[in-house]
């Protein structure tokens, strides 16, 4: 571990990207470029010098790691594991060299388009395609242009008290899980998605149909409909942005009667998570309302979804049912929250695969009326998984493909606020 360590502190990962020709923009404090393992036309790859970690965030791509992984897909491209002894030895070999391995196999000059999924998620594949006929080229760019300015922004006013990312990290969310999760801040009185927009010839058209643009009341100008809000975004099986949820931030002093979380208007609301979870999981999947409770028990190693809203829509339901793998719901300790649970057992009729995993109403004293309550108490996530052994009696309930993570973030410098 320690000679791994020492190999990456001598090969920083922006010098060692560059090394492979890729052309780097500064973006705050972070780098962006176009992104080597698929035709891209748009900077979608983002360089994270302060963790040493790379992703990607361009349709049907989301590679991503640190700079043996990059090095790693350079030589083998999508074939690249780092489980896989002569891989990750030749990777590590690569990057001893230096500048003189640097030359990218043809393998890893393009990827591949993704693969169709498997069967149990067809019917989604199938909804998918449907709206797809609505979701234009020009729109698509609009909702991923969005998601970049957003979560740039929010890179960029670092982590000081007050910020909406130190607001992140206070409610539990590690670094890793704010970056690649794109989680996005859009200012009040905010011209920044506009400008943006201009600058990269997205139409103010595209904007307005995308619905993350509104035309004021009056007629004159526009607003940008994620104001105040820190914006989380949802993907569909080719990666590609298709929604974005906002979620209110407290240092905006929105109005009390705004509503928590607001959807892209005229878009049906996602079962948001669906579709990045893993193909081939065989734990439970647990259902809950809100999308940073979905967020939350991912980064605990769960998979999960978001119904993102107290009603669940049927293609919604069944999606789940079609999953064929153990469905835990976990309601909101309100009388709304358990009410919509029931009714969401209702919709999904997944019989004995269904169960409900209701949370402790407080903790030491302290209230707890969803999962990131939970997380904020201390010991919340040892809590928590000792209710699913003890009420589910599920000892391997964690995503083989995730693994837990603890709260051991390593959080990027502080940057002076502009």
């Amino acid at each position: 571990m320690a000679r791994l360590d020492q190999l990456k502190a001598e090969n920083p990962i922006v010098a060692v990207v560059e090394r492979y020709g890729v052309q780097l923009q500064p973006s705050g404090r972070n780098y962006k470029a176009l992104c080597p393992f698929h035709e891209d036309h748009t900077p979608s790859m983002y360089i994270y010098p302060e963790d040493g970690g790379f992703k990607c965030f361009g349709a049907g791509c989301g590679l991503h790691g640190d700079v043996i992984d990059f090095v790693g897909y350079q030589l083998h491209g999508l074939q690249w594991d780092k489980t896989n002894p002569p891989m990750f030895q030749a990777a590590l070999e690569a990057l001893s060299a230096g500048p003189s391995a640097s030359v990218p196999g043809e393998k890893a000059r393009r990827r591949k388009p993704p693969t169709s999924p498997p069967l149990s998620h067809r019917r989604a594949t199938d909804a998918q395609a449907d709206r797809e006929k609505s979701l234009t080229p020009m729109i698509l760019a609009a909702l991923d242009l969005a998601a970049r300015v957003y979560h740039e922004h929010l890179i960029t006013l670092g982590d000081d008290p007050e910020t909406p990312l130190r607001y992140l990290y206070n409610r539990g969310f590690t670094w890793k899980t704010v970056r690649d999760g794109q989680f996005g801040y859009c200012p009040s009185h905010s011209d920044l998605l506009q400008v943006a927009a201009e600058l990269m010839s997205v139409p103010r058209e595209a904007l307005l149909e995308a619905g993350v643009l509104r035309p004021t009341r009056s007629g004159h100008g526009d607003y940008e409909t994620f104001y105040g809000r820190i914006t989380l975004t949802d993907r569909d099986f080719s990666f590609r942005v298709v929604h974005l949820i906002g979620r209110k931030f407290p240092g905006d002093n929105l109005r009390e009667e705004a509503p928590k979380y607001l959807s892209l208007p005229d878009w049906p609301k996602p079962l948001y998570g669906f579709a990045s979870l893993p193909y081939k999981g065989h734990g439970p999947v647990m259902i809950v309302e809100a999308p940073l409770d979905m967020l939350t028990l991912r980064q605990w190693g769960y998979d999960a979804v978001a119904v993102a809203g107290a009603e669940m829509k049927g293609q919604h339901a069944q999606r789940l049912r079609d999953l064929e793998r153990p469905l835990v719901i976990i309601p909101n300790n309100d009388r709304a929250g358990l009410e919509g649970a029931e009714r969401w057992r209702e919709a999904i009729m997944a019989g004995e695969r269904l169960r409900v995993l209701p949370l402790p109403e407080d903790v030491g004293g302290k209230p707890v009326k969803d999962v990131n309550e939970l997380a904020q108490v201390e010991r919340g996530q040892d809590i928590f998984a000792d209710l699913v052994r003890r009420r589910l009696g599920l000892e391997g309930a964690r995503s083989t493909s995730r693994g837990a993570s603890r709260p051991q973030r390593r959080e990027p410098a502080r940057t002076r606020r502009r």
